[in-house]
Protein backbone atom coordinates (compact mmCIF):
# COMPACT_ATOMS: atom_id res chain seq x y z
CA UNK A 1 0.00 0.00 0.00
CA UNK A 2 1.43 3.52 -0.93
CA UNK A 3 0.38 6.12 1.30
CA UNK A 4 3.83 8.02 1.27
CA UNK A 5 5.29 10.32 -1.44
CA UNK A 6 5.53 12.37 0.55
CA UNK A 7 2.29 14.18 0.64
CA UNK A 8 2.16 16.96 3.01
CA UNK A 9 -1.32 19.29 3.82
CA UNK A 10 -1.97 22.51 6.13
CA UNK A 11 -2.47 20.38 9.04
CA UNK A 12 -0.94 16.48 8.27
CA UNK A 13 1.94 14.91 6.78
CA UNK A 14 2.87 11.65 5.45
CA UNK A 15 6.52 11.20 5.12
CA UNK A 16 8.19 8.02 3.89
CA UNK A 17 10.79 6.53 6.15
CA UNK A 18 14.24 4.76 5.31
CA UNK A 19 12.48 1.81 6.22
CA UNK A 20 10.33 -0.18 3.32
CA UNK A 21 6.82 0.12 4.28
CA UNK A 22 6.71 2.31 6.35
CA UNK A 23 5.63 6.06 6.76
CA UNK A 24 6.01 8.79 9.80
CA UNK A 25 2.40 10.80 9.56
CA UNK A 26 1.58 13.64 11.60
CA UNK A 27 -1.30 15.65 11.78
CA UNK A 28 -1.85 18.43 14.36
CA UNK A 29 -5.39 19.96 15.17
CA UNK A 30 -5.99 22.56 17.98
CA UNK A 31 -9.49 23.57 19.16
CA UNK A 32 -11.73 24.95 21.85
CA UNK A 33 -14.77 23.34 23.62
CA UNK A 34 -17.51 22.68 20.96
CA UNK A 35 -19.78 20.63 23.06
CA UNK A 36 -20.69 20.77 27.03
CA UNK A 37 -19.58 17.25 27.82
CA UNK A 38 -15.63 16.50 27.78
CA UNK A 39 -16.15 12.72 27.12
CA UNK A 40 -18.10 14.16 23.89
CA UNK A 41 -15.21 16.61 22.74
CA UNK A 42 -12.86 13.35 23.25
CA UNK A 43 -14.86 12.00 20.73
CA UNK A 44 -15.33 14.71 18.33
CA UNK A 45 -11.52 14.94 18.55
CA UNK A 46 -10.60 11.42 17.37
CA UNK A 47 -13.21 11.50 14.53
CA UNK A 48 -11.40 14.43 13.66
CA UNK A 49 -7.45 12.94 14.09
CA UNK A 50 -8.98 9.80 11.90
CA UNK A 51 -10.49 11.99 9.10
CA UNK A 52 -7.51 13.86 8.84
CA UNK A 53 -5.74 10.44 8.18
CA UNK A 54 -8.08 8.80 6.20
CA UNK A 55 -7.87 11.85 4.06
CA UNK A 56 -4.77 11.38 3.61
CA UNK A 57 -4.61 7.87 2.48
CA UNK A 58 -3.73 6.34 5.61
CA UNK A 59 -6.08 3.19 6.58
CA UNK A 60 -3.59 1.68 9.56
CA UNK A 61 -2.55 3.59 12.51
CA UNK A 62 -0.32 2.02 15.29
CA UNK A 63 0.26 4.98 17.44
CA UNK A 64 -1.78 8.27 18.50
CA UNK A 65 -0.20 11.07 20.77
CA UNK A 66 -2.69 13.18 22.59
CA UNK A 67 -1.41 16.32 23.49
CA UNK A 68 -4.48 17.63 25.96
CA UNK A 69 -4.84 21.35 27.98
CA UNK A 70 -7.14 21.92 30.60
CA UNK A 71 -7.76 25.84 31.71
CA UNK A 72 -6.11 26.77 34.45
CA UNK A 73 -9.46 28.62 35.88
CA UNK A 74 -10.49 24.65 36.70
CA UNK A 75 -9.49 23.24 39.83
CA UNK A 76 -7.19 20.48 40.27
CA UNK A 77 -9.81 18.35 40.85
CA UNK A 78 -11.75 19.62 37.93
CA UNK A 79 -8.95 18.98 35.18
CA UNK A 80 -8.37 15.59 36.68
CA UNK A 81 -11.80 14.97 35.90
CA UNK A 82 -12.33 16.50 32.63
CA UNK A 83 -8.86 15.21 31.17
CA UNK A 84 -9.99 11.28 31.89
CA UNK A 85 -13.47 12.07 30.18
CA UNK A 86 -11.71 13.49 26.89
CA UNK A 87 -8.80 10.70 27.25
CA UNK A 88 -12.16 8.06 27.34
CA UNK A 89 -14.44 9.88 24.56
CA UNK A 90 -11.29 9.59 22.56
CA UNK A 91 -10.40 6.13 23.13
CA UNK A 92 -13.88 5.02 22.64
CA UNK A 93 -14.29 6.59 19.49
Amino acid sequence: QNIGNGRIAMDCAVVPTRHAGYSLITTTDFFYPLVEDPYDQGKIGCANVLSDLYAMGVTECDTVLMILACSTEMTSDERDVVTELMIRGFDDQ
